[in-house]
Parts: structure tokens; sequence; C-alpha cells
């Protein structure tokens, strides 16, 4: 084993192999800690003095090398060394000194994670190198990042080290991660082999040890994270004077509303936060925020793109303040993204064009300009504004990675299908001192269809020219208002401050606040569209259940817990946490667990946790793969070479790699009294479901879905009794999409969904809710 040592004094790299020492029957001269997902730890003994060696002070480089060159251990001392009484001689007493050494995650770690957004519907690797970067993009090499499997979303722990970050993603992932002499890798779980076999003699049964640490399990239940569950539609009927009104149910509140909030204060782009496409440097930061010269003439190749992706769930805010944009300008700003940046993938976003000497910006929804055209006053700063509107929270769904007697698998991922409702507004800022005036509406309109995430490209400049002083994407709720006049059009109502020109706010007492010039008029009818929150949970069972256990034992073994990552947001997303569960926990292999002790391994291929070994041995009844979980190196620094290594092993059930699980259950949280034998047994939820008109006697619905064969649309006076055979409650059923519900109270709740021919009937899963707060006379 070779030792050395930087102390970054100019001199490089010394060999201290020669004083490494050891206590006999103690403490040996090196010993390597390797965990899977976790820092390596080196700890070496050794006496410097007698060697005329300098004590390593912190910070000083360590690389350890075996006799054959392979790299077993490389990173820095993050403290002193440590001196520890080894005796006297003829001069006196005699100290070691002890070094304790960390791999190189511990010079990422120096820097905390900043708060950022969610990272969504993007490979591990990718995810892996975006969180890297923004620590340091330069400490590491990272071409050794593979792609691994899509993570659905994946929520940064901000202030968080970075290898408590990639060491959460990793697991999510079912991978390992590892930096060694520079490099930052990442690679599949079992990805790497060791063969070990009593057939060729390379299977030492003395030095193996195993048992089966968990019973089979065949019936899973799981609760995640709270829910968004009815789709509300909930309707009052303004007075001219009354502006407080009160909703029925809490709506599902978003904890970090914030995705985006940049003023450009450091001195150039930040590279962590922006994808910056600019080869003719026409983007720049100055005094007044971003600063914009111009562009290479071409549509999508000058870009400011957010790395982080936006989730368009529920209701996102976009918006740009202190904008001045020049005559000669054109681009677009605001941009949101299908695909790629451009003005045919432009989902929504402000085109900027120049008419004559004047510049005009104008709403631009999925790649065509729509709305009213505005044209900016010379010298003025304008505030831009999209709000973006889904009934659907969760577009992302979570990976949930599980190895199981078939090899490798991943339940759920893919996409929600969502309307959008869209609103663009502007804002004047010479006249924000005079709140009443508000904002200026340019479009109020939707799409049917729309992508879970979009690219956010704060500008894609043509020959944008100006200034723009920040950007914010912000997802403030689920709330969405639309008004119908008793003569006239529906139009969208603004949630948010007064100055920002906004109709009403909501409080925390549940009241729908509307400011006074926004009073709703007579004969006005609300309609106020949410979700409302509820725990999420599932339970499933394999279709082998009660199979299990002889005469007079147990049919099924049960396992209830609760899923800490990855996060669960949603009874779908707990679903197919029990199915990844059940993958591996209903088979015996995967509750291998023990340990393996040899020598020398490093002169066949050196072990990491995360490997696999593959013991070959039917005569114990281990045949099969365990994965690598801890790896300890222990060296005497004997001649030749002698390495120990003992390897601990556990296998997905015995130890789970891609979830971490808890037995904690939240109280409010009501279980399943009967398991689901398979996964997504729903109808599609009525998500665009519509209230067309009410008067004192019906309402008038339309679905917006077609109906199943030989099914249709059923409507109940209270939710969770749905049922052909269920009479109690009911108040109809229609075969078509658009049918009329009858009045007989001022306040009434309905729920609807949709349902099929099938013997018992399939429904949604999740029912779309109609109150009324209208008068009947």
């Amino acid at each position: 084993m070779k030792v050395t040592i930087d102390n970054q004094d100019g001199k490089g790299p010394i060999d201290y192999s020669g004083a490494l020492c050891a206590d006999q029957d103690t403490e040996k001269a090196v010993v390597i800690t390797r965990g899977l997902n976790q820092p390596t730890l080196a700890r070496l003994q050794m006496d410097c003095a007698s060697h005329g060696l300098s004590t390593p002070v912190p910070n000083a480089w360590v690389v350890i090398t075996a006799d054959n060159g392979t790299f077993l251990f490389t990173g820095y001392l993050p403290s002193a060394a440590e001196p520890v009484f080894a005796g006297y001689n003829s001069s006196g007493p005699r100290y070691r000194m002890v070094l304790n050494a960390l791999s190189e995650d511990w010079l990422l770690n120096r820097e905390a994670l900043p708060q950022t957004a969610p990272l969504l519907g993007q490979t591990a690797g990718e995810m892996v190198r975006i969180l890297t970067n923004r620590v340091n993009p330069t400490l590491v090499q990272m071409n050794g990042l593979e792609d691994v499997g899509t993570i659905g979303f994946f929520e940064p722990m901000p202030n968080r080290p970075w290898s408590v970050n990639i060491a959460a993603l990793a697991n999510q992932a079912r991978a390992a991660y590892r930096v060694l002499n520079g490099q930052l890798t990442l690679a599949p779980v079992g990805s790497t082999v060791h063969d070990m076999s009593d057939t060729v003699g390379t299977l030492d049964y003395a030095a193996l040890s195993a048992t089966n640490a968990k019973q089979v399990v065949d019936d899973v239940t799981l609760t995640g994270l709270s829910q968004p569950m009815e789709y509300v539609t909930e309707l009052f009927e303004g007075d001219g004077a009354t502006v407080l009104f009160q909703l029925q149910r809490d709506p599902f509140r978003i904890i970090r509303p914030i995705l985006l909030d940049e003023e450009f204060t450091t001195s150039t782009l930040n590279t962590s936060i922006w994808n910056v496409n600019d080869a003719g440097g026409y983007l720049s930061v100055s005094g007044g925020g971003l600063a914009m010269t111009g562009g290479a003439g071409t549509d999508g190749t000058t870009t400011l793109t957010a790395i982080d992706p936006v989730e368009l769930g529920g209701e996102v805010v976009i918006e740009s303040g202190f904008v001045q944009l020049n005559s000669g300008s054109d681009g677009v700003v605001c941009g949101l993204y299908s695909e790629s940046v451009n003005i045919a993938n432009c989902l929504a976003g402000f085109r900027v064009q120049t008419s004559g000497s004047n510049t005009v910006v104008v709403p631009l929804v999925e790649g065509n300009e729509v709305g009213t055209a505005y044209t900016l006053q010379a010298g003025h700063s304008y505030i831009l504004r999209i709000r973006v509107h889904s009934t659907e929270l969760q577009r992302m769904m979570n990976s949930y990675f599980s190895y199981g007697s078939s090899g490798p698998t991943v339940y759920g991922g893919g996409m929600v299908q969502s309307p959008l409702q869209l609103l663009f507004e502007l804002q004047d800022m010479a006249l924000l001192p005079y709140v009443n005036i508000g904002s200026t509406i340019l479009y109020d309109g939707s799409v049917a269809s729309s992508p879970g995430i979009a690219s956010f490209a704060c500008v894609n400049s043509i020959n944008l020219l100006g200034n723009i002083g920040y950007f914010k994407v912000t997802q403030p709720g689920t709330l969405w208002i639309v008004s119908t006049p008793s003569s006239g059009p529906p139009f969208t109502r603004r949630i948010g401050l007064a100055n920002q020109g906004a109709d009403c706010n909501v409080l925390r007492n549940g009241f729908l606040h509307f400011y006074k010039l926004a009073t709703p008029q007579p004969g006005e009818t609300l309609a106020v569209m949410y979700r409302v929150a509820a725990p999420s949970v599932a339970r499933m069972a394999n279709s082998t259940i009660g199979q299990v256990g002889g005469t007079g034992a147990p049919t099924a073994s049960q396992f209830v817990g609760h899923v800490v990552r990855p996060s669960a947001r949603s009874a779908v997303d707990c679903e197919n946490a029990c199915q990844a569960l059940l993958n591996f926990s209903a088979n015996p292999a995967a509750a291998w667990k023990g340990e393996y002790k040899y020598y020398n391994i490093q002169d066949q291929q050196d072990i990491w946790p995360g490997d696999a070994l593959n013991f070959n041995s039917p005569a114990i009844g281990l045949n099969e793969n365990v994965i690598v979980r801890t790896v300890k190196i222990e060296s005497t620094s004997s001649a030749p070479e002698v390495l120990n290594y003992t390897v601990q092993f556990a296998n997905d059930w015995a130890e789970t790699i891609a979830m971490k699980l808890t037995d904690a259950i939240p109280p409010e949280v009501i279980l399943p009294l009967t398991p689901e034998l398979s996964a997504g047994n729903y109808l599609q939820n009525l998500n665009a479901l519509q209230v067309i008109s009410i008067t004192s006697t019906v309402i008038n619905v339309n679905a917006n879905a077609t109906p199943p064969a030989n099914g249709g649309f059923e409507v109940r006076s209270r939710d969770y009794t749905f049922g052909v055979t269920v009479q109690e409650d009911l108040v109809l059923r229609s075969p078509v999409a658009n049918f009329t519900i009858t009045r007989s109270a001022d306040e009434e709740q309905f729920f609807i969904r949709m349902y099929d021919g099938s013997k018992p009937p399939i429904y949604s899963r999740i029912s779309s809710a109609i109150f009324t707060n209208v008068p009947t006379s």
C-alpha cells in the first residue's frame, strides 16, 4: 500500500508509506470505510517524526493506492492530525499521529446547496450534474455519470450538504455514486458483479455469514404526503355590496410557492440557475438587471433558459418587472416552452415586435399570436405577467425503482394530462402608485391539453433591446376564479395583491376577499375552482396473497409504512410505491443480509458499495446476487501487501435502497380495509368538468369527457358512496357529458364521477364537486 500526502505547501505529494504503523492486535495502520452513497472515510496511523516527515496539515490531499496501482482512497484532511501516546524511548515520550481523512465529497460539502425548485422529468445523471454545478462545477469531472433512469420528481434539500442530496437522489434511482481521483461517477446498483463460486474455489465458506433478515410480505400499505383531492367548483352570486365569500372547504396550500426569483444581483449571469445560449454576448447583467443588446437574428439562438423546468400544476404565475424594451426589439419574453426554445414551441409568452417606430407586445399561445397587442410607451417600465392554471396540481408522477425476481423494474413516472387556463396582463409601472388603475388584460383563454412540465426561457432574443429588472415564477395555490356577469361573457378574476392589479385574495380563515373596486355585481356568478387536501394512502397485495404459510400459519404477511423518499405526492404515487415494494418484499432472495471477509480482493477487482456479489453456492442456498452496502479495508503495512476486506451486503428487502420508509403513519390517515390486487383500476378523473350555468332551479354541467361504453356520469350528494347498487344519496346518472342537476336549496353539494359498464363498474378515482351558495328564489 502506498500513501502520498500533499500538504499544499508547494512541495507536491510526499510518500508517507514508510511512516505507517500499527498497534499490535488493536489499531491497523490504515482503515478505509466505504458506504453505499456515503462519503468514504480513511483512518491512518503513522509515526512522522521518526521518518523525518512533517505532520500533515488540515486540507492536505491524501491518496492511498494498492501495490497494483488501484486507487483505494482519495480525499482531504478536514482537521488537524490527532496525537496519540505511543510510549517512551530514551529521549522521552513518543506520539503517533492519527489522520482522519474524508473523500472528495468533503470539498463539495463545504458549500450548502441553495434552495431551488424541484427537479422534474430528467434522468438521475442529469439531476446529479445540475446539483453539482450549483455547488461548484470545477471540483470534479462528471463524464462518468450514467443516465440510470428518469426521475419524475426530486426536491433538493436546501442548506444540506451536497453529499446528502446526491445520496438521496442516487438512492431514489437505485444507483450508486462515488467520488474518486477527481471523478464523480453514477451507475445502477449491481452493474458491477463479482463472481464467487464454490465450484471454482473462489468462495471461502468460513469467511461468509448470511441470513434472511425479514419475512416475505405480500400485502403492503403505504402513506405519503398530503394530496389534492376533489376538483371543487364553488358557486356564489354577487349582490353589489358583499366582498367576503366563505369557502366551504379549505383549498390545498402550497408549502413552497416560490419556484424562481431572479433579480440579477450577481456581476454575471448565474449559470447555476440559467442555461446561457449567447455566443454573441448580447445578454449581460447591468445596474438595471438583465441588459439586452440584440441577438443573432434567428429564433432560438440567443436564449436565457432556467435550468429547472416548471411543473404546470395548480396556479403558476410568470412575472417580469421593470421591463423596458426599445424600438427595433424582436423576440419573446417570459416564455414557457414545450420543447426546444423557439416560437413554434412557445406554450405561453409575450411576443415582442417593432411596428414602425413603436414597440409592441402581444400574447403568444401555442406558437400563435392571440388577444390584444399593446404598444409600449417610450421611457416607461412595465410588469408583464402570465397566470397559468391547471386543475391538476401534480403533473409529473414519481418513479419508483425496484429489483425483483425478474430484474430491475420502474413503477410510475409519466405525466398527467390537463387543460390550461391562461391570463396575460400588463401593468405600466408609472401608474403603480395609483393601485386602483389595475392592469390591462391582453388575453383570457385556454388550451385543451398541455405538457406536464415546460422550460422557462426568460428571453428568446432575435434582437431584443432594453432591460428587465427581475423575473419571478411562483405557484401560489390551486384557486382559479371565473366570473359571469348577468349580461356579458365570462372572464377570469385575478388573485393576489391590490397593487398587482388583482381583484381579490384568499384569507387564512377561508374567506375570499374582493377589493372594493372589484366587488361582484348583482346577478354576477362566481365560479371558484380549487382542490381540497387529504392524506395520500394506498394498499396493494400480490395476486398470490393467501398462498403463503402452512396449516395453522397466517395466510398473508402485511407491512404498513410511510414513504419518506421518493416523495409520494398522491395516492397514485403510493400505489406505485406499493408495487415497487411488493416486487421484492415477496421474494425470499431479497431478504438476504450478511458479511463476507476476504484478503487482497483488489488483486482481482476492487469492491465498492453498490457492486453485486454473485455467491454461486447451492450448498448453502445462497445462489443469488447480493448488493454490497459497506466495504472496510484494513492494512497492517505488511510486505508483500495484505489487505483485509470486510464486505457487508444486503438485498432490497433486508435494507431498502430506492425507498426510504418509516413506520410513523400520520394519525389522520384512514387506512384501507382491503387491498387492491392491480394498480390503476380507475377511470379518468373529470378534471375538465365545467358548470355552464346556474339558475334558481338547475345547474347545467358539461363533463368535457367521452362517456365509457355502457356507462356515463354519476352524481351523488355525498362523496365515497358511489356504486350502482347503492341508492342512498344518488342524484342522477347521465349517459351523456351534458346534463342538468335539479336544485332544491341555496346551499348544496354534488359529487360527480365517471363509471363504465363493468360488473361491478369502475369509477373515477377522485370526484369532481359542485358546491352552491346561490339563492333558489
